[in-house]
């Protein structure tokens, strides 16, 4: 190949790309798993053949997704025949893959025998679950190792190529928007004497086309600027103590990471006092260094995440690549093939019992949540049934619902997830695996705000105040949004209306009288009655209830004094009682 006619691979070399690459492939299909999140994204892809266009529900143009570059190719893929759930599999095995194949030729090129980076990485847990995860990693890491690639062959004088790659990374990660101030002012500085202005011009060009293309696409679309987990999730909220537990928690299980950076740096470092052969200070990766941790401490001010490792790993990618060129450059004249191979067998060896070793990467620790742990335990035998779908019990409630949806035909099938504030459904949903399961025709609000912009822009806190679960809906909200199913906080009205989906709030007699005649008159008779002794009560509870059901009336346009107690309708369009057993 081209590629590689200016590298020269040893057979020692050989072998141990081979076997890191072997490594890789187990490690990474030993864990494969599809997140919930990423079956949010899955739902636009639904929704988009369903002819309902990029929505998270129909009718409703609401960006509840963090990486549209990352869709966009799980799109194309699906639209080829292969299925978002196995294609979104078979991309980040390419990607991861063809990733460590741009490392491992620029490793090479350099002459770094000692195999730090990869060895760490394929055996790291975060590494390793995100990479099949169905979430954007896969992507960001091979965009990564494009830009370390153009950084490796002096090509950052490429304006527009570099402007292309981090204008991509941006729209994969939204933190990495970062990385285009970043290597402007760099620029800039690195010539603040002679500016190049051509350079400027051709890497505004690229960042023009690419990252501010997708906005001008976004608010011609979705009328936002930004995406509305930006605002579902208070973007802008110092959260200094969650971040730096995030980081604890990610430092604490990489413990291999640690050792090894422990080993190398106490050597290097005495070595660069006791030995004038070492590189001068301006040649290590300082960008890169500077770069990783600048990005890295955005992740922390925010609070980092509730899923583990996943909004470190790229910079970890970045300072990992960095302390593997640092290490290197040191030893690269003063070890002998033999201690080479040594040191390589060690890592190599650390690597395959890492990967072979049962994780004891628990399910919650520090408030952060083992993702992969959580979604497939006691649900999947083994990995080929986790590559053949989704069996989580969410998935299977969203079909119930999609179901029903189907049966009593509703158009306007509107329920919530929230647990919260307001009790809708009774162990709640992710937005994700039921978003999908339950299809295309099921409207469905998420507590969170994440696909729902009036929640997402209330500025109304979440009683939990989790970091990534910022917002909460009430009960009046949920009104509003005429969902079909909530508790009223009330057992009196709870017990009358509640049904194995939940306790019905559409009133309208129509719909109602999909029950059957029998179950119709009953509730309707003991709903007369209760509104009868709330117009007469005077305690808050009964203000409270009443003011409720009075919104209800607004919304379904009935009143609960007119509803017919036996109520005159066609049984073959509405007797559809069998639905809801």
């Amino acid at each position: 190949m081209k590629l590689f006619q200016d590298v020269k691979i040893s057979r020692q070399s050989s072998i141990w790309i081979l076997i890191l690459f072997l490594l890789a492939i187990f490690g990474i299909s030993s864990r494969i798993w599809l997140s919930e999140d990423s079956y949010i994204s899955f739902r636009y892809i639904d929704q988009l053949f369903a002819g309902n266009g990029l929505v998270f529900n129909k009718n409703d143009r609401v960006e509840g997704f963090t990486h549209p570059y990352w869709l966009f190719l799980v799109l194309i893929v699906h639209s080829l025949g292969i299925h978002f759930h196995q294609g979104s599999i078979l991309l980040g095995f390419l990607l991861i893959l063809s990733g460590l194949g741009i490392f491992t030729y620029l490793k090479l090129k350099k002459g770094y025998l000692l195999w730090i980076f990869p060895a760490i990485l394929v055996s790291h847990e975060g590494f390793r679950d995100f990479s099949t995860s169905g979430l954007e990693f896969p992507l960001t890491f091979f965009l990564l190792s494009l830009l370390t690639w153009l950084n490796f062959e002096k090509k950052l004088d490429s304006p527009f190529l570099l402007g292309t790659i981090i204008s991509c990374l941006y729209h994969t990660r939204p933190e990495m928007g970062l990385l285009i101030p970043f290597f402007f002012f760099w620029k800039i500085l690195e010539e603040r004497k002679s500016p190049n202005f051509q350079w400027i011009f051709r890497f505004g060009l690229a960042v023009l086309i690419f990252a501010v293309g997708y906005h001008i696409f976004r608010y011609a679309y979705y009328h936002d600027i930004f995406t509305n987990t930006f605002y579902a999730k208070s973007g802008s909220k110092s959260r200094y103590y969650d971040g730096f537990k995030y980081l604890f928690h990610f430092v604490y299980y990489s413990k291999f990471t640690v050792l090894t950076l422990i080993g190398f740096v106490g050597y290097t470092v005495y070595s660069y006092f006791h030995d004038s052969r070492v590189p001068e200070l301006k040649t290590l990766p300082w960008r890169e260094l500077f770069l990783s941790a600048f990005v890295a401490h955005y992740i922390i001010r925010v609070g980092g995440d509730f899923m583990g490792f996943r909004l470190l790993l790229p910079y970890f990618v970045i300072a990992l690549f960095a302390f593997d060129q640092i290490v290197n450059q040191f030893f690269k004249d003063r070890l002998t093939p033999k201690w080479q191979f040594k040191l390589n067998l060690v890592l190599i060896l650390i690597a395959s019992f890492l990967i072979l070793e049962k994780s004891n990467y628990p399910l919650v620790k520090f408030g952060v949540v083992n993702e992969r742990k959580a979604y497939t335990k006691g649900v999947y035998s083994g990995v080929k049934e986790i590559v053949s779908g989704i069996k989580h019990e969410w998935f299977l409630k969203g079909l119930e619902y999609k179901d029903l949806q189907k049966c009593l035909g509703e158009d306007e099938f509107i329920i919530t997830n929230s647990v919260t504030e307001a009790k809708c459904l009774e162990k709640g949903v992710g937005l994700g695996y039921f978003g999908v399961a339950s299809g295309p025709d099921v409207i469905l609000i998420d507590e969170l705000g994440l696909t729902d912009k009036d929640i997402a822009k209330s500025g109304k806190k979440s009683v939990h105040d989790r970091v990534g679960h910022e917002r909460s809906i009430s009960i009046e909200q949920v009104i509003q949004k005429k969902a079909i199913f909530c508790s009223l906080d009330d057992e009196r009205y709870d017990r009358i209306m509640n049904t194995k989906y939940g306790v019905i709030l559409r009133l309208n007699r129509n719909f109602l009288a999909s029950l059957g005649p029998e179950d119709y008159e009953t509730r309707i008779k003991f709903l007369k009655k209760l509104y009868s002794e709330l117009k007469s009560g005077s305690s808050p509870e009964d203000k409270k209830l009443l003011a409720r059901l009075q919104m209800l009336e607004s919304q379904s346009g009935e009143s609960i004094e007119n509803l017919p107690i036996q109520y005159e309708f066609d049984p073959q369009r509405y007797n559809k009682e069998f639905c809801w057993q």
